[in-house]
Order: C-alpha cells, then sequence, then structure tokens
C-alpha cells in the first residue's frame, strides 16, 4: 500500500490533461487569446449570470490568494475580457462582469469543457465517477483549510 503515491499520480493525470487539451487545434486558437484561469472565470461568471460576483467569488473558485486574482483580474481588464463597476450601497465592492469579447469567447470555452469532461468521464462507469466526484471532494475539503493559511 505505501508503494501506491497518489499526489504523484493526481500530478500525472493532471499534466496528461493539460496535454491532451493544449494539442487540440481549436484549443491552440482559443489559448492565444486567454488562458486556463481566465478562460475558468469567464465561465464561472457567464453561469453565475443571474448573481453578483465580486473578486471573494472568484478567490473562492479559483482557491487561490487574493493577490493572485488580483493580478488575474487586473490582466483580464486590460484584455477587455471583464469590467470592474462599483457598487451603490457599498464603493468599496467592485462587481465583475463579462464584457462583449469574454462573452463571445465563452462559446469556444464551453465547447472545450465539454470535450475535457467528455475525455475524463471515458474510461469510466457512472458508478466510478460517482465514487471519483466523492474522493475529489474530500480532498477539497482537505486542502482548503492548508490553502487559506
Amino acid at each position: 500500500m505505501n508503494d501506491i503515491k497518489l499526489a504523484r499520480d493526481i500530478g500525472v493525470v493532471h499534466n496528461m490533461m493539460r496535454q491532451s487539451i493544449s494539442g487540440s487545434g481549436m484549443m491552440k486558437n482559443l489559448r492565444e487569446k486567454i488562458n486556463n484561469s481566465e478562460g475558468i472565470v469567464i465561465d464561472y461568471i457567464n453561469f453565475n449570470k443571474d448573481k453578483a460576483i465580486y473578486q471573494k467569488d472568484i478567490e473562492k473558485v479559483l482557491m487561490v490568494r487574493r493577490s493572485t486574482v488580483t493580478e488575474l483580474l487586473n490582466k483580464m481588464e486590460r484584455k477587455d475580457l471583464i469590467e470592474r463597476k462599483s457598487v451603490t450601497l457599498d464603493k468599496r465592492l467592485k462587481q465583475i462582469v463579462l464584457t462583449e469579447k469574454a462573452i463571445e469567447f465563452h462559446s469556444e470555452i464551453q465547447e472545450q469543457l465539454m470535450q475535457v469532461e467528455k475525455s475524463v468521464r471515458s474510461g469510466l462507469s457512472e458508478h466510478e465517477i460517482i465514487i471519483l466526484h466523492g474522493i475529489l471532494n474530500k480532498l477539497k475539503e482537505t486542502f482548503k483549510s492548508k490553502c487559506n493559511k
């Protein structure tokens, strides 16, 4: 049992997924315009378009530090992917809103995410998918407290 290296195997699968995604023609075209994190942010905001999204929400989704998200959002703003709009109740808060440019990219992002999801699920039974999902959620909970320090 000690000869099984879970962290290494997870890292290898992660790298293989990234290589697979990067190798697809559509993704190469999209990558010239946006990176993975930007795509995740665009997808998240679009999926939650009925809610006001703030930087703290992006921090929770990406599970990264405030400074990292600030840098990411600044870059996205320079690339005309998002706008930060003042909130009337609290001038310190800035709602993050997608631009038309980002909305146009979203369909490409969605298509790519569906291809990745299909690839991940292709070798697994429905039962294995449910088990893996539970395990991944446990791992996220395990590391959540360690990442937020």
